[in-house]
C-alpha cells in the first residue's frame, strides 16, 4: 500500500473518532534554531501537536517560515523533514510559507528557487490530500481549504517578500473562493524593534534590512494592493522578526484585518524555547482565542501579546462580488497609458518615462508657475456581456453594478513643503502617451477637457512619514464606463499653492516592479444573459404503431450552459420531468383511443423555450373476442 494511500486512510479513521468541530489552528513560528541545532525541540512541536490531534480538535497547522538556518546545508533539511514528517503520519494537515532562510545561507548562498524548499515541502508531498488545492507556478506559495469549527476556511501561504508573480497566482485562487474567510501566512511582513517602534515593514526598516528576494513587495504595498483589496482576508500572521506584536487595520471594505506577529528564535532560549501559537475558533461566537505554549517547557507565555482575543464576524468576510485589478504586467494585463505634460517643455512627450510628474511648477522657480500635469489610462477594461455558463469574466461587463473602483498609486518622490492636494479627475477626451502640453491645447482644463467634478484628493506630504501609497475613490468614473461610455482615463492636477515649488512623481507602467505600478481595483456584480438550453436527444418514441391499451415511451434530453439552471421537459405543454443543469425526460403514455397521435415536446430554463421535436404514433384498435380479424391470415393453428 502506498504512503499517500496509508495517510489517507490514517486521517480519515482519525477524523472518524475526533470531535465533530475541529477548532484549533496552531502556529509553528520559525524553526531555523531547531533545525540546526535544537532538533529535539523541533520534535517535541510535532509530537505534541500529533498526540493532540483528535483530542484538542486540531484543525491545521501553519507554519510561518524560516523551516531551516541554512538553505544550502542539507543536514537541517533532513531534521526539519523528520519532524515534519510526524504530522504526516498523523494525519494532520499543515501548510508552510518560505523564509528568507530557506533561500539563503551561510556565507552568500542564495537559491532563488528554493530548491531545498520545494523537494521536502513542495506540492508532490500533499499530493492526494483533498484538503490540499494548488500551489503557485513556482511552487513557493500554496493554498488550502480547511473546515474550521464547522466552517471552511481558506489558507494561504505566500512566500517571503511575495514577488507580483506570486500574488498575481494568490488573487486568482481568491477569485475562485469569493465565499471564504482567508487567512495569510507569509514569513517577514511586521516589525518589532524595541524603542524604535512596531509595525509594518517600511523603507527605514527596508533600508536597515534589506530585501531578501529580488522583485520582493514591501509590506505596506502588500497590504494595500492586496490585503486590503480583497474582502476575505480576515487575518495576516508573520514570524522573521524576533519578538510578539499585533496590530488592527482596516480594509477598503470598512473591515477589520488582524495582523500578527509572533517569533522566539534569539532572545527566548534554546533557538526560542519551543513556543507556538494556539488559535481557537469560534465561528458563531466570531472569537479566536491565542494562548502561546511551549510541549518542550509544558508552560504558557502571559502577557497581552501572548494571551488575548481576536473579534472576527466570519460573515463579513465573505465576498460575493466580483473582484478585478488592473495592473500592468500583473494577471497578464498591458493596457495601462500613462504620461505627463509640461507647460515648461510644451512639445515634448514623456509616455516612457517611469514616473509621472504632478506638479505647480516644475522649474520650481518663484517668478512662474509651470505646471505639469498627469495623465493615466486602463484600457481594454470593459468587455460586452457575459452570457450564461461563460467562466468569470476577466474583464468588467458592460451593464455591471460598479460597487467600488479604486485608483492605486505608489510615489517615487513626494512635497516637502506645504502639504498640497493632487486632484483626480475623468478625462472627456481622447489622448495618448505621445501627447503633449501643446497637442492639448494648452494643458488640461478642468471642466472643458474632464468630465464633473474632482473625482478625489489627495495629499502630497507623507502623513505618516514613508507611507508612499495614495489611493483614491473612483467609482464613478468606472460606472460610467461600465454603463458604455468611453474610457479617457483620468487626469491628475496639482493645488497650485503660493511659494510652494515642490510636487510629486508617481511610479508608471513603466516602472520596474510591477507591483509599484498604478493599478484599479474593481468591486463589481452582473447578471449574465441567459442562453437556452441545448436540446441534446430529441423526441423519440420506442414505438411508432401500437394496439389500444398499449403503453409508448417517449424520451428527450437536454443541457443548460449554467449547471444551477432548472430545467422543465414539457410534452405537448405538460411538465413531464424535471432537471438541474442538464437531464432527460422519460415519459409513459396509455394509448387507449385507436387513431394517429401527434407529441410535441419543450424544454424551458428559467427565461427561455426551446422546442424538443415530436412523434407521430399509430394506435391500432384492438380486437375483441369473437370479432373477425382483418387483414390477410398470416397462417393457422393445427389441432
Amino acid at each position: 500500500m502506498s504512503t499517500q494511500i496509508t495517510r489517507a486512510l490514517l486521517a480519515a479513521l482519525l477524523c472518524a473518532t475526533a470531535s465533530a468541530q475541529s477548532s484549533r489552528v496552531v502556529a509553528l513560528p520559525d524553526t531555523q534554531n531547531y533545525a540546526s541545532s535544537y532538533p529535539q525541540i523541533f520534535n517535541s512541536q510535532t509530537q505534541w501537536v500529533a498526540s493532540r490531534f483528535v483530542p484538542d480538535g486540531i484543525a491545521f497547522v501553519t507554519h510561518l517560515g524560516d523551516v531551516v538556518n541554512d538553505a544550502a546545508t542539507l543536514s537541517q533539511w533532513n531534521t526539519a523533514k523528520s519532524a515534519m514528517s510526524t504530522l504526516d503520519g498523523a494525519g494532520v494537515p499543515y501548510g508552510i510559507c518560505p523564509g528568507n532562510h530557506d533561500f539563503r545561507y551561510p556565507g552568500t548562498f542564495f537559491d532563488p528557487f528554493g530548491t531545498s524548499y520545494r523537494a521536502n515541502f513542495g506540492p508532490q508531498i500533499f499530493q492526494g490530500e483533498a484538503w490540499y488545492r494548488g500551489s503557485s507556478p513556482s511552487e513557493l506559495s500554496s493554498y488550502q481549504v480547511i473546515e474550521v469549527d464547522g466552517t471552511e476556511l481558506l489558507f494561504l501561504h505566500l512566500s517571503v517578500e511575495t514577488p507580483a508573480a506570486e500574488l498575481a497566482w494568490a488573487q486568482t485562487v481568491l477569485n475562485a473562493h469569493r465565499n471564504l474567510p482567508t487567512w495569510v501566512s507569509t514569513h517577514r511582513y511586521l516589525f518589532k524593534w524595541g524603542p524604535l517602534g512596531a509595525g509594518r515593514y517600511d523603507e527605514f526598516n527596508y533600508f536597515f534590512e534589506p530585501p531578501y528576494v529580488p522583485e520582493g513587495i514591501p509590506a505596506d504595498a502588500f497590504f494595500n494592493g492586496f490585503v486590503a483589496a480583497n474582502r476575505q482576508i480576515f487575518l495576516v500572521h508573520c514570524g522573521h522578526n524576533d519578538g510578539e506584536h499585533r496590530q488592527l487595520s482596516t480594509n477598503a471594505f470598512g473591515l477589520p484585518v488582524h495582523e500578527v506577529l509572533a517569533d522566539y528564535q534569539t532572545t527566548f532560549g534554546n533557538g526560542g524555547n519551543g513556543w507556538l501559537r494556539t488559535m481557537d475558533f469560534d465561528i458563531d461566537g466570531g472569537t479566536i482565542t491565542v494562548q502561546t505554549y511551549s510541549p518542550f517547557l509544558d508552560d504558557f507565555r502571559t502577557g497581552s501579546d501572548s494571551q488575548f482575543v481576536l473579534d472576527v464576524d466570519f460573515d463579513s468576510y465573505r465576498a460575493s462580488s466580483n473582484f478585478l485589478k488592473f495592473q500592468e504586467g500583473v494577471t497578464g494585463y498591458s493596457g495601462t497609458q500613462d504620461t505627463w505634460i509640461s507647460d515648461e517643455d510644451r512639445n515634448t512627450s514623456y509616455g516612457s518615462s517611469g514616473v509621472i510628474v504632478v506638479d505647480d511648477d516644475v522649474n520650481n522657480s518663484i517668478f512662474s508657475d509651470r505646471q505639469g500635469q498627469g495623465l493615466l489610462r486602463f484600457d481594454g477594461i470593459t468587455r460586452g456581456p457575459v452570457l450564461e455558463g461563460e467562466p468569470d469574466p476577466s474583464q468588467v461587463p458592460l451593464g455591471a453594478t460598479i460597487e467600488r473602483a479604486t485608483l492605486r498609486l505608489d510615489l517615487a518622490g513626494d512635497t516637502n513643503l506645504f502639504d498640497p492636494g493632487f486632484d483626480v479627475y475623468r478625462m472627456s477626451r481622447a489622448w495618448s502617451e505621445s501627447s503633449t502640453w501643446n497637442d492639448l491645447g494648452g494643458g488640461i482644463d478642468p471642466g472643458t477637457d474632464t468630465i464633473g467634478g474632482v473625482l478625489g484628493r489627495f495629499q502630497g506630504d507623507n502623513d505618516p512619514d514613508l507611507d508612499f501609497s495614495r489611493s483614491v475613490d473612483v467609482t464613478p468614473a468606472m460606472a460610467a464606463w461600465a454603463a458604455g461610455e468611453p474610457v479617457h482615463g483620468f487626469a491628475i492636477l496639482p493645488e497650485v499653492v503660493t511659494l510652494n515649488d515642490d510636487g510629486i512623481e508617481i511610479r508608471s507602467s513603466e516602472d520596474g516592479q510591477s507591483a509599484l505600478r498604478p493599478s484599479l481595483e474593481v468591486v463589481f456584480t452582473y447578471e449574465p444573459v441567459n442562453v437556452a438550453p441545448t436540446v441534446t436527444a430529441s423526441l423519440a418514441v420506442d414505438r411508432g404503431v401500437v394496439r389500444q391499451g398499449d403503453e409508448v415511451l417517449l424520451t428527450f434530453a437536454a443541457t443548460d450552459p449554467s449547471p444551477l439552471d432548472p430545467l422543465t421537459f414539457r410534452v405537448d405543454g405538460q411538465d413531464v420531468a424535471f432537471a438541474t443543469g442538464s437531464g432527460e425526460a422519460k415519459h409513459r403514455v396509455l394509448m387507449d383511443t385507436a387513431g394517429t397521435f401527434t407529441f410535441t415536446a419543450q424544454v424551458s430554463d428559467d427565461e427561455a423555450t426551446v422546442a424538443a421535436g415530436s412523434v407521430t404514433v399509430e394506435v391500432l384498435q384492438r380486437e375483441t373476442a369473437g370479432s373477425t380479424p382483418s387483414g390477410p391470415i398470416l397462417g393457422t393453428i393445427q389441432r
